[in-house]
């Protein structure tokens, strides 16, 4: 039997790792009878063919039956490293090549999303995501409660355009900066204003290591890039939305501006390129049937079993392929919606890996165990 490492996520030492079962250290005896043409598995080998990001196993039975024919594609390390780039698409590859003219800094246009309630508000001093990081995020903190958290009731897409500033590209050598967490407009990192004060409002990255309870299960399509969160610093970033005075604003001007030059407050700006509600990607509550009475017997996604109680769109959150589906079906939905619009664009390579969380050995990120479900080749 063959067992794909991508298959089930668990706690395990050797982690996602692919393997072959190919019969029991010294015995003769098969567990079955062998059929006299092969047509079995009961005695034969295993052939492989290895290249730099495929091995293909085929299964041939004593008959000289190929009995099995399956590829293990190669998994990134866990952790992101600038020194691993197989993921990144030719369209990205091309985004890494050296900027023309200038300092160094490059003028980057990809989509970004945010899960967001019915409120609307500018889209400054907040955090954004690749679809990856935001499938991650309502995954592990807001569908698992009844009513979601913050009322979140929809996916925006924005289409988001940056250049980093010269002072940032002068001393890290990056195009892109240190991420910062905000909540309420405010910057919730220690030392954030400082970091603005240093390179400008630059706009911030980091990577979601894949065994933060996900391995490669939310990975960005179509090469399983890593899940990516953006931090977009906008006016007086040290204080919430209700505590910024003009004198704060004035000092501390932020990066969004129209036209985008790199300058230190004109690093990027963010146009809306579109929305999906949940609710068109599977019904919960209506007019006639509220949060309260859905919450009384229904659940969306119930991080101690793994399955949701009457909505089935989160079961299975370790599983890739189910992953994959959630996500290729809200791509489709935004492109059902706007057909005007390119249904993705690509996205430039975080650069900047020091803040990337540190935790990943000690946080799944989940309630539920990491067991492991067996998928063999037959």
């Amino acid at each position: 039997s063959f067992v794909d490492g991508w298959g089930g996520l668990y706690s395990d030492f050797m982690e996602g790792t692919s393997w072959i079962i190919s019969g029991g250290g010294g015995g003769v005896t098969s567990q079955g009878e062998p059929d006299g043409d092969g047509e079995d598995d009961q005695y034969g080998f295993m052939h492989l063919t290895l290249s730099r990001y495929v091995i293909r196993v085929r299964a041939i039975s004593h008959g000289g039956q190929l009995r099995a024919d399956r590829k293990v594609h190669q998994r990134h390390p866990a952790i992101a490293s600038p020194k691993y780039l197989n993921y990144l698409t030719a369209a990205q590859r091309e985004m890494e090549k050296p900027a023309r003219e200038g300092c160094g800094t490059k003028r980057f246009t990809f989509y970004l999303y945010r899960a967001q309630g019915p409120h609307s508000y500018e889209d400054v001093n907040i955090n954004a995501a690749n679809l990856a990081g935001v499938l991650w995020y309502l995954h592990h903190e807001v569908v698992m409660v009844c009513p979601r958290k913050f009322g979140i009731t929809r996916i925006r897409r924005l289409l988001v355009t940056m250049r980093n500033t010269c002072d940032l590209y002068k001393d890290k050598t990056t195009q892109f900066g240190p991420y910062s967490a905000f909540d309420s407009g405010a910057c919730g990192v220690e030392g954030c204003s400082d970091i603005y004060k240093k390179y400008g409002s630059v706009v911030g990255c980091q990577h979601i290591p894949y065994n933060t309870g996900i391995f490669a299960a939310y990975c960005e399509q179509p090469n399983c890039g890593y899940p990516q969160w953006y931090s977009l610093p906008g006016p007086c970033t040290k204080n919430a939305y209700l505590l910024k005075s003009e004198k704060c604003k004035q000092e501390d001007p932020g990066g969004f501006c129209r036209e985008v030059t790199g300058e230190r407050d004109c690093t990027y700006f963010v146009e809306d390129a579109g929305e999906v509600f949940f609710d068109e990607l599977y019904r919960t509550v209506s007019k006639y049937y509220t949060w309260d009475q859905f919450c009384k017997s229904e659940l969306e996604y119930n991080n101690k079993t793994d399955y949701g109680i009457g909505v089935s769109f989160w079961n299975e959150i370790y599983n890739p392929a189910k992953c994959r589906e959630r996500y290729n079906k809200i791509i489709r939905k935004f492109k059902e919606k706007y057909p005007q619009m390119p249904a993705s664009l690509p996205e430039p390579r975080c650069d900047f890996y020091e803040s990337d969380p540190k935790d990943y050995f000690n946080e799944t990120g989940s309630g539920f165990s990491r067991h492991f479900k067996q998928r063999k080749m037959r």
